[in-house]
């Protein structure tokens, strides 16, 4: 009976051993770290598609010249008048308190249509200045307007007062060459004097332009 006894004994420390190292041959295995993925691996772990995001593309045409044609019915012929507005405006104290912008404006030669054509080519006749409240500052012995184009340099153009005692309107007294400036540039900034409040500058974007903008 005691050998039995000794035995049972026996067998349940070697269990018990056999136990623990079991365990403790789990856990060491368990707190080992395991080992990086390779970058293919990585790779591999992707899902096969990715989400998408549907992109829209607007483009808005910007335009800042904007022309008509007035016909003479005793004549037959048509003008054509084109004008462009300052991106800025002035606002000036009453009477004068409504916000004062500038416009270019230029008034072709009289021409004949094609149908419902107009020629090719319109020469312009006439440049003038239009302020929309307030008074310009041009006497009878006419005023210079100062344009700066793009980043050159100042330049000087002589002027007129409109026939009339108009006060909103100046005429450039050389019209071509303010016309061969402006196809050549981009931006402008002009400066008039008005009555009471001086030199002001206005500014000018000179080509219509396309704004493209992107949208989810």
């Amino acid at each position: 009976m005691r050998t039995l006894k000794i035995l049972g004994t026996v067998f349940i420390i070697g269990w018990g051993v056999n136990a623990l190292m079991s365990s403790d041959i789990s856990t060491a295995q368990a707190s080992e770290p395991k080992p990086e993925k390779s970058v293919s691996e990585k790779i591999a772990d992707f899902p096969q598609t990715l989400p998408v995001r549907t992109v829209k593309r607007i483009e808005k045409n910007v335009q800042h010249w904007f022309s008509h044609s007035e016909h003479d019915d005793m004549r037959g012929t048509d003008q054509e008048y084109t004008s462009n507005t300052s991106l800025n405006h002035m606002r000036f104290n009453f009477p004068y308190d409504h916000g004062t912008s500038l416009s270019i404006n230029y008034r072709s030669y009289p021409f004949m249509m094609k149908g419902e054509h107009k020629p090719s080519h319109v020469k312009t006749k006439e440049v003038f200045l239009v302020a929309t409240d307030g008074q310009l500052d041009c006497g009878y012995n006419g005023c210079m307007v100062r344009v700066r184009f793009d980043n050159g340099k100042v330049q000087h153009f002589s002027a007129s007062r409109a026939a009339g005692g108009n006060n909103q309107a100046i005429f450039i007294d050389n019209p071509q060459r303010f016309v061969n400036e402006v196809a050549k540039h981009k931006t402008a900034i002009v400066e008039v004097d008005f009555w009471q409040y001086g030199a002001q500058q206005f500014t000018f974007a000179l080509k219509d332009e396309k704004n493209v903008t992107y949208s989810s």
